[in-house]
């Protein structure tokens, strides 16, 4: 707890009538004095400010991304080249339609995981089997309960891997596993739901993504109040895909024609809680062009976007201008203003940090994530969560219990937000978007210093 100033309280005595008072005050105690002294000096903050990056910042769950197929010889190692922290994981199992998934694709999801973890990169995954829509020449999805027996067999590999999963779209279910076009009648209620609770059950922890609004409506109803977000439950986990993003009114079905702007409406109040991403899939201006795509961007919540589909629309937003904006604000974009921390204290006693940040993106990160204050190697823990640093200015006070064996003399302040499963992996860690101060090897910000004091 901060030392606090305390008042220095006046008793009257009451007197006998017959004996006034002494008006000679009796003489302080040395020793008791220095106390008073010793108790009510709290040490004076020392500010650092920081000076704004205008360089992309590469963060974990957020950004353009590219596509992959979760197989072992996927190649991730250029992605962060190119600007990418995100790929997705188109993982196609046709031949898997009337069997058990083998155990060889099984271990050859898990290289691919691994290659996507030595890259620094994480995975958006989905699985489907077909990538038809008309059914033609065995290009089917699979019946239910065979999708369910495949969540039973993928789910130990996802959860293995959890530290490199950013989510999981529900997928499976007809074309592209887009939730349409089911050869095998799972286009239902039913079958859609039997898939999120098995994806949302064998996966505690994971976000998972549907392709419309409606789907989540009809799932859970919602949409999601501020009393709902991040509390662990299935609905509160399951965000939003739009893969045509942008590319006619309704987006291509993914809002209803008679009800546009509800759809619009149910996403924008879910992202404050979950992940909205995806991809557009075709040029349909004005509505594709800057001005539209950016104020959708941050009236929705985007998080990630694919870079290389549409490529007509991706380079119009080159050519317009907007590109960078938008590879800037995908997302959360931390800046880092002012840092204040103590200039002493003594080892058991409490540390006073303030910060003064703000969020430039279009969204707030999604997934659980530890904040930590460093002395040294010393870790504290910073009990706030940043997936309520939504978009706008944050302010941050807190006071920190310091161990009593602290080591004496001047000592580094960082802050981290390291990765909640891998906290070891720097580029998982989340980094502000400043000149100085960063600790690439640890993935931790410089605060300033503070003088541990032996104690009196």
């Amino acid at each position: 707890m901060r030392r606090l100033l305390l008042p220095l309280l006046l008793l009257a005595v009451a007197c006998p009538s017959d004996a006034p008072p002494d008006p000679t005050p009796a003489p302080a105690d040395d020793d008791d004095a220095a106390d008073d002294d010793d108790a009510v000096e709290e040490a004076p903050l020392a500010a650092t400010t920081y000076t704004e990056s205008t360089a992309p910042i590469l963060n974990p769950e957020r950004g353009w991304y590219g596509w992959s197929s979760l197989r072992g010889t996927d190649w991730y190692a250029g992605g962060r080249e190119r600007g990418w922290t995100l790929y997705f994981a188109d993982v196609e199992l046709p031949e898997f339609r009337d069997a058990p998934i083998s155990a060889e694709r099984l271990t050859d999801m898990e290289v691919a995981f691994a290659n996507a973890r030595s890259a620094g990169v994480k995975l958006i995954v989905r699985f489907n089997y077909t990538t038809s829509v008309d059914g033609v020449e065995s290009r089917d999805d699979a019946p239910i309960a065979r999708i369910l027996e495949h969540i039973e067999q993928v789910a130990p590999v996802v959860e293995a891997n959890r530290d490199v999963v950013a989510l999981v779209q529900a997928g499976f279910i007809g074309a592209w596993g887009e939730w349409h076009g089911s050869t095998n009648g799972n286009d239902t209620p039913e079958a859609r739901a039997a898939v999120v609770d098995a994806l949302a059950t064998a996966l505690p922890d994971v976000q998972l993504a549907v392709r419309t609004p409606g789907f989540k409506e009809e799932l859970f109803g919602g949409p999601l109040e501020d009393e709902d977000g991040f509390q662990g439950t299935a609905a509160s986990r399951v965000g939003h895909h739009n893969d045509c993003f942008l590319a006619s009114d309704t987006d291509v079905g993914t809002y209803p024609e008679d009800a546009i702007q509800e759809g619009k409406d149910f996403v924008a109040a879910e992202g404050r809680f979950v992940s909205v991403g995806g991809e557009t899939c075709g040029v349909y201006a004005p509505r594709s062009q800057c001005a539209s795509a950016l104020a959708e961007m941050e009236a929705l919540h985007w998080t990630y976007l694919h870079e290389l589909w549409h490529p007509d629309v991706v380079q119009g937003w080159r050519d317009e201008g907007c590109f960078d904006e938008i590879t800037d604000r995908l997302g959360y974009r931390f800046v880092l203003e002012e840092a204040r921390v103590a200039e002493w204290v003594e080892p058991g006693e409490t540390l006073r940090v303030e910060l003064d940040l703000r969020n430039d993106g279009f969204a707030a990160p999604f997934s659980t994530r530890p904040v930590e204050l460093h002395l040294g190697d010393v870790v504290l823990p910073f009990e706030v969560d940043p997936r309520r640093w939504g978009p706008g200015p944050i302010s941050l006070e807190a006071t920190f219990e310091l161990p009593a064996d602290l080591p004496e003399g001047e000592t580094d302040v960082f802050l981290a937000l390291p990765d909640a499963r891998s906290p070891t992996i720097a580029e998982y860690a989340i980094r502000f978007a400043v000149e100085e101060g960063w600790d690439p090897v640890r993935g931790r910000q410089a605060l300033g210093t503070v003088d541990v004091r032996p104690g009196g």
